[in-house]
């Protein structure tokens, strides 16, 4: 009801709003997409596609301050580029045509209604506004490169010791005073940059004062992280939520793998670690929780890192093989695990491996996955060892799609039935019979 009213509002006449009557929306999905192709129409396509996207997949509610940063950064970025932050922050919610509000007292950016998100989330057949729907891993991901890159920008490896003692610069923010009405609100948003991008001392006196640099007591000094906080807006969330957005990262992920990996080391001190202890050590158990709880893929890959095996986490293999976590295996399989280890008791009191295991669970996508590992530097043979477990327990489970990939890697099943234990002869009928009719295209 709020975004149809407002879209009456926007009408010039009274001849305007009654057309306007003639043709509201009959429900939310229709009303969201009207508002989406106008943004279509408007040029702003890009920028409003990625503000959703931080909307959705920010941790806590962003500041109007740390969205326009955000959204400034690419992947690719060295440093800040200072001229892609927006001028206006009116523009965010006018862009995004009321779907988003910000808070003037708080200034935080949100979305207008829980189920703009939801919308946003689903799929969408409308080719006109399909651009602006996604999927939440997909702003997880996008927003796990922007934190790394940011992180990583040059701008935080300066030192304030080039700025030379008791040097004095026109103050920006008394520029902006003068250059505009300090009644408007453009005029106070200008101050507000100014003033986050000064973050100096300030000397007393009217008009464009001077910004003052002094030698000061080591308690009232000014610190270099202090300073580069005030300036980078989106350096402290940043900070604390680059390892969670990071889940998805994987070593396949190029640059963005790369620049995960140069925050681990204990020295970068940007970047908060909770797996670091207070006296800077490495606490292994919080790694295997945030693995394991996060479904964290980066981590699982760096498990080397922390001097951890991979053997460490066979528990975990096993239990993301249940709960059908791939890319979570994937990324484990990386610490070196044995996808062929036979394990005793495994499947109901029998011996098998995590291979066969995904069998029985009849997870096509796991089993695809493993294969395909399995494959590296295992002769099939080896893959299907003990002979016949795979196969057997995908059939008794009832996958039949399970059974064709199988078949589809050319298991010898008739084989391997032979060195099955602790099995009886109807069993190996059941086998034999679905393996012909596997053959004939079940």
């Amino acid at each position: 009801m709020t975004f149809q009213i407002q879209d009456l509002c926007r009408q010039a006449c009274d001849a305007d709003i009654r057309t306007a009557i003639a043709k509201l929306p009959r429900d939310l999905p229709q009303t969201y997409n009207r508002l989406l192709s106008r943004i279509s129409s408007s040029g702003k396509e890009a920028i409003v596609e990625n503000i959703f996207r931080w909307l959705a997949a920010a941790k806590r509610p962003l500041s109007v301050w740390e969205l326009r940063e955000a959204i400034a950064v690419r992947p690719e970025d060295e440093y800040l580029i200072r001229d892609r932050l927006v001028n206006n922050p009116d523009g965010v919610v006018n862009w995004c045509n009321n779907l988003v509000v910000m808070d003037e007292e708080e200034e935080i950016v949100q979305f207008a209604h829980h189920s703009v998100q939801q919308f946003l989330l689903s799929e969408s057949s409308d080719t006109t506004t399909k651009r602006f729907h996604f999927r939440q891993t997909d702003a997880d991901s996008q927003a796990g490169e922007i934190c790394v890159t940011y992180l990583n920008f040059n701008d935080f490896e300066r030192q304030l010791s080039s700025i030379p003692k008791n040097s004095y610069l026109i103050e920006p923010r008394n520029i902006a005073k003068a250059a505009t009405t300090g009644s408007s609100r453009l005029a106070k948003y200008m101050i507000r940059v100014a003033e986050r991008t000064s973050g100096l001392k300030r000397s007393s006196g009217a008009g464009l004062n001077m910004c003052h640099f002094e030698e000061t007591s080591d308690s009232s000094k000014l610190k270099a992280d202090d300073l580069i906080r005030d300036q980078y807006a989106f350096l402290a969330y940043a900070s604390e939520f680059w390892w969670p957005h990071a889940a998805n990262l994987c070593p396949g992920d190029s640059r963005g793998w790369t620049l995960w990996k140069q925050l681990l080391p204990a020295k970068n001190t940007l970047a908060i670690k909770p797996w670091i202890t207070e006296k800077g050590d490495i606490d292994t158990a919080i790694v295997k929780r945030i693995i394991i709880s996060e479904n964290h893929c980066a981590l699982a890959a760096s498990v080397g890192d922390f001097g951890l095996a991979g053997d460490d986490f066979l528990n975990d293999l096993l239990t993301s093989i249940r709960g059908g976590k791939c890319r979570l295996v994937n990324a484990l399989l990386h610490t070196g695990l044995n996808i062929n280890a036979r394990l005793p008791g495994l499947l109901e009191g029998l011996e098998g491996t995590p291979f066969a295991l995904a069998c029985a669970c009849g997870n096509d996508e796991m089993v695809g996955l493993l294969l395909k590992k399995g494959f590296e530097g295992h002769a099939p043979t080896e893959l299907f060892h003990p002979s016949g477990v795979p196969f057997r327990w995908a059939y008794r489970n009832g996958h039949s799609s399970t059974v064709k990939l199988l078949l589809k890697y050319q298991a010898d099943v008739a084989a391997e039935t032979t060195l099955v234990t602790n099995e009886g002869p109807e069993d190996e009928e059941l086998i034999s019979a679905h393996h012909q009719r596997g053959r004939a295209g079940l």
